[in-house]
Formats: structure tokens, C-alpha cells, sequence
């Protein structure tokens, strides 16, 4: 008895991790559109501090969506799940860059 209530706990505190993870992951996302009309209106949205201030929003949204989906896996699969998220990440990171790259040298 005193090992399956030792086991109940470990699973509770496991799904409360998680759940902790999810709710923060999901308010890490911030909206850059409001970023970007903040900009506008200060007429600083073309500068080169403003397009450094989008970009790390942008980043800033790209790691959260990650995260969001790695704590996602975490709760369907498992960590079998963890890896092919973070590889797909990877290769759609990979593919952007080689399709950005390709498109400059058009440009």
C-alpha cells in the first residue's frame, strides 16, 4: 500500500509539473502584432532598433511555440515524442534558412 501511494504521488506531482509547464509555456507567447503597432505609432517601426525589437519578438514567440510543443509531446508520448518534435523544429529552422538564403541570391 505504501509504494502505490508513493507511485500515486509521483504520478500527481508529475501531471501538475506538466500542467505548470503548459499554462506557462502558453503565456510565454506574446503578441507581436502589438509590438508592431506600438512601433508604428512611435515611428520607430523601420529603425534599426525597431526591426531588432519585431525580431526578438518574433524569436521570443518561435521558442514558445517549441516549448509549447515539447511539453505537449512530454504529455502524449512521452520522450520518444520530445526528440521528433525538437527534429522537426530543427529541419523546418534548416529548410527557412536554406529557402531564405536562396531567395536573397535571387533577390
Amino acid at each position: 500500500p505504501l509504494n502505490e501511494l508513493i507511485k500515486k504521488q509521483e504520478e500527481e506531482s508529475l501531471y501538475n509539473v506538466l500542467k505548470a509547464s503548459f499554462v506557462g509555456s502558453v503565456f510565454s507567447a506574446t503578441s507581436v502584432s502589438i509590438t508592431v503597432e506600438t512601433l508604428k505609432e512611435l515611428g520607430k517601426l523601420n529603425s534599426k532598433l525597431g526591426q531588432t525589437i519585431v525580431s526578438a519578438a518574433i524569436i521570443d514567440d518561435v521558442i514558445g511555440i517549441i516549448a509549447l510543443s515539447i511539453v505537449t509531446s512530454l504529455q502524449n508520448g512521452g520522450y520518444d515524442q520530445i526528440w521528433k518534435t525538437i527534429l522537426k523544429a530543427i529541419a523546418f529552422f534548416v529548410f527557412a534558412i536554406v529557402i531564405h538564403k536562396k531567395v536573397t541570391i535571387l533577390s
